[in-house]
């Protein structure tokens, strides 16, 4: 048996067909690098505003430092919770408090009324997922960082039930 063609091709047929795979492969190639550089393109643009716009906020931050560098301000507000809550539920009253309490931060020490703060945030309840929790105040440090120590009683469901 002498060698049977697989192909019924001669040779001109052959690169003919070879030509038009490669260039059509080429044209797809140059369609898709075209469409995906505009996308590209906008990205870049972007990361590059994005930037401009950092850099101007760290200049700021950093003139706002040298404004406050010498009084004695609340820059953030801790709160710890004394529960045996899992993780998710501690997370959202964490962040429940927080909002409660934002507009202390930015507040000069001498400003914070402490028993102010004690009425807003002792006895206080606080709902997370349809269920109430009762804030019980321990302690309280007031200093650059708003440190709060709670513990959280109760896991009722709400009565307000959707």
């Amino acid at each position: 048996m002498q060698g049977i063609p697989i192909f019924a091709f001669t040779r001109k047929e052959l690169f003919f067909v070879l030509a038009v795979f490669l260039l059509g492969f080429l044209l797809g190639a140059t369609i898709i690098s075209a469409y995906s550089g505009r996308d590209l393109d906008k990205l870049i643009l972007e990361n590059k505003e994005l930037k401009t716009e950092l850099a101007g906020l760290e200049k700021q931050l950093e003139q706002l430092d040298l404004k406050f560098k010498n009084r004695l301000i609340i820059q953030s507000i801790n709160p710890y919770l004394d529960t045996d809550l899992n993780k998710h539920t501690q997370q959202e009253i964490i962040k429940k408090i927080r909002s409660l309490l934002d507009g202390f931060v930015g507040k000069e020490i001498n400003e914070v009324d402490p028993l102010l703060l004690h009425n807003i945030i002792n006895e206080a309840s606080i709902i997370v997922e349809k269920r109430s929790y009762q804030l019980s105040l321990s302690y309280l440090v007031v200093s650059d960082k708003l440190q709060l120590y709670l513990k959280v009683k109760g896991d009722q469901k709400n009565n307000n039930e959707e």
